[in-house]
């Protein structure tokens, strides 16, 4: 059922969705060559690459997950966000000048075909797409909430139609139409959410008010996970996505190394200041309806403090945020697919740039559609999220960050270490070791890859050091 107070707004919402729809559709034509569809080299400055970065990584999982955590659970969860993402981005800065390197590359695959084998470029375009596929569950099931609330149809059905907007611009416009949109969804984002927090105040009668009406607990509280569950939290963040496609699709977009670092050093202050944001959103919910489902307390928390005018401006921010995630995932889930895992199946693949894009565009229809379908699944959408990060943390993050420095790298040391790192982190949380141990299974499985990566290097530098060669890293651009 549509709340009263939408019905007077929706339509504010369906403008934002053709001013964006008109934004990336002015890109459609520029991007008719392989290079201008999935990355653009050079095309774009400082202050699109910046916006583009955060706005990535402020998806519905970042607003919407953490405030649904941070209502049931307490504060820790945007704490650990807000130290989390910003020191992951502070680690790409590190890396940023050995990825350039490699600034001919289309994707990860091609890094590690490279360093590695083909067969290792097969197996990374197939761990990243069933990544995306779980992220943009995320984004669809997230879209199919927030469509529900203003308009008389079932989530599932605004699910299908909030994915085939995402996936009509982001298959015809390509990088451009996902990094134009971007800036324009951040600024919303950023608006929107501030918003919400300063009107959630408001309502409540100032700050001093609502701080009173907290439990010291859901401030400063672990959420029952101890020491180690908190730092555990806070490695899922730092590292987990590490070194994740959207964002080395950014480096490799850059003119120079100085211009990507820039751009994550300034990104990363951003994204700190929104995960304090969707943490006082959690605590606003908390104290404005205490009584209501995890699931629905971040609207409800719209319904309760914004003028029935006005909730259309923080509906705008949510879709924003979730559709400049969904994008560029599909993006890069559509590079990975084509180039990485296609000619595993397909021998002698060889296409045109033109049957590329086709292919490309192909892949966007079909991995959207198959997230529209996962998205049907009631669920914790942070646990989602994290979950699907079992896919990129104890698999490639390890083995890619070993290809940046070494070369001529035999491929069963990428094979052992991802399987070993992906089982642990699936059998982890099959067993539910975590309320055990308070560690995750996506950092236990990243611990386990590491330490099978660490020994099994050293032992082959001392059998056959000279195929192991440092890369040296005075000029990459």
């Amino acid at each position: 059922m549509v709340l009263p107070v939408f019905q007077s707004s929706w339509f504010v919402v369906t403008v934002f969705v053709l001013a964006t729809l008109y934004i990336a559709s002015r890109h459609a034509k520029r991007s008719c060559s392989f290079d201008e569809f999935a990355l653009s080299k050079g095309y774009f400055g400082n202050f699109s690459l910046m916006t583009s970065i955060a706005a990535t990584v402020i998806g519905s999982g970042f607003l919407l997950g953490v405030g649904e955590k941070v209502y049931s659970q307490g504060f820790i969860y945007a704490i650990c966000l807000f130290a989390g993402q910003p020191f992951q981005f502070l680690l790409l800065v590190g890396v940023t000048p050995r990825l350039r390197a490699f600034h001919h590359c289309f994707s990860i695959g091609d890094i590690l075909e490279r360093q590695y084998d083909r067969r290792v470029r097969y197996a990374c375009g197939i761990l990243w797409v069933l990544f995306c596929i779980g992220i943009l569950t995320v984004q669809m099931a997230a879209i199919g909430r927030i469509a529900a609330l203003i308009l008389p149809i079932p989530i599932w059905l605004g699910s299908i139609v909030g994915g085939s907007i995402i996936i009509g611009y982001c298959s015809l416009c390509g990088i451009r139409g996902v990094v134009s949109t971007d800036v324009i969804q951040l600024l919303l984002i950023i608006v929107g959410v501030f918003f919400v927090v300063m009107a959630g105040i408001h309502h409540l009668g100032g700050y001093d008010i609502f701080i009173r009406q907290l439990h010291a607990e859901q401030i400063i509280g672990l959420a029952d996970q101890g020491a180690i569950g908190v730092l555990s939290l806070f490695l899922s963040f730092a590292v987990g996505d590490f070194m994740i496609p959207p964002m080395v699709q950014r480096v490799m977009m850059a003119r120079s190394h100085y211009q990507a670092a820039l751009s994550f050093s300034f990104a990363c202050v951003l994204v700190a200041l929104v995960a304090i944001g969707a943490g006082f959103l959690g605590l606003l919910a908390s104290v404005v309806n205490p009584d209501t489902s995890v699931q629905s307390a971040i609207n409800e928390l719209l319904v309760l403090v914004l003028p029935g005018c006005l909730v259309s401006i923080a509906v705008c921010a949510i879709l924003a945020s979730i559709m400049s995630t969904a994008d560029s995932f599909l993006n890069t889930a559509a590079i990975a697919a084509v180039r990485d895992a296609l000619p595993l199946f397909i021998k002698k693949y060889q296409q045109t740039e033109l049957q590329q894009i086709m292919l490309m565009r192909m892949a966007v229809l079909t991995i959207g559609v198959l997230a529209m379908l996962f998205s049907l699944y009631k669920g914790d959408l942070l646990t989602i999220m994290l979950y699907a990060f079992n896919f990129w943390g104890p698999t490639v993050v390890i083995p890619l960050l070993g290809a940046l420095f070494y070369q001529k790298l035999p491929s069963w040391l990428f094979f052992v270490p991802a399987g070993i790192g992906l089982s642990t982190a699936l059998v982890w949380d099959y067993l539910a070791l975590q309320h055990q141990f308070y560690l995750s299974g996506l950092i236990a499985g990243m611990l386990a890859c590491g330490v099978v990566y660490s020994v099994m290097l050293v032992i082959i530098m001392r059998c056959t050091p000279c195929q192991l060669i440092p890369m040296q890293g005075e000029s990459y651009d």
